[in-house]
């Protein structure tokens, strides 16, 4: 399976590997700008033997430390059954 993440010449972007709940997710960041309304994008793709799980978050540059930090909070009751 592949996916496909579109980055513009404006755009930044970095790759991790980050921990969510009790999963390891590779963690995309693409930001648009440095302006407060900027968009910031975060894919957070799970992988597990039958499929492939995929978290997104879009928000402003200026609500990262509200919102941002909110959705880690969600992501950390994600639970696979």
């Amino acid at each position: 399976m592949f996916f496909i993440i579109e980055i513009n010449d404006s755009s930044s972007y970095s790759v991790d590997t980050v921990e969510v709940s009790d999963y390891t997710a590779v963690h995309y960041t693409t930001t648009s700008g440095s302006e407060w309304n900027s968009s910031v994008t975060e894919y957070f793709f799970i992988t597990t033997d039958q499929y492939i799980y995929t978290l997104t978050a879009n928000y402003f540059t200026d609500a990262t430390e509200g919102f941002g930090a909110r959705f880690r909070g969600m992501m950390d009751t994600f639970i696979i059954q």
